[in-house]
């Protein structure tokens, strides 16, 4: 099904009906609003309302219309006068909750296992740079007596 032959929801249909009123919508749009004005009372209602309004305001097809320039207008000014503040658009992008829970975990878990696959290694690069001989070197000259004298509090 093709995107233009799918139906419009009441909601679409509510976004366009002063343009359809005014007949500015494209033909595609116009035919698909028409069909769902003619399956949808409340809409058809609205609609009928609308037209009412309109014409109690002078505003019916025999008069005048504005100008599309005062329509582009008035829609900047629209747009200008609610558009958000840069503050506000990042305060909202911050504050937005994003799920960022599962990558969170999985982070966690990758790092959990680099931690247990990779070999240990010795906690001091001097003593892993020793060859054999110098480690017995330094197995033959320890004395833990020294460790005592470096500090009572150590046992």
């Amino acid at each position: 099904m093709d995107r233009t032959d799918t139906p419009f929801t009441c909601q679409d249909v509510s976004e366009r009906l002063i343009d359809y009123h005014y007949d500015e919508l494209p033909a595609t749009e116009r035919g698909r609003v028409a069909r769902h004005l003619a399956r949808c009372g409340d809409c058809a209602r609205a609609y009928c309302a609308l037209h009412a309004d309109l014409t109690a305001l002078g505003w019916s097809d025999d008069t005048a219309r504005p100008g599309t320039d005062l329509h582009q207008r008035l829609r900047g000014a629209v747009e200008r006068r609610f558009r958000r503040s840069l503050w506000q658009r990042l305060s909202l992008a911050v504050r937005r909750p994003i799920p960022v829970y599962q990558a969170l975990a999985f982070a966690v878990l990758v790092l959990l296992a680099l931690w247990f696959a990779l070999p240990a290694r010795p906690l001091s690069s001097t003593n892993a740079a020793l060859q054999p001989s110098d480690r017995q070197v330094l197995i033959e000259n320890y004395d833990a007596a020294d460790l005592m004298a470096l500090s009572p509090n150590t046992l």
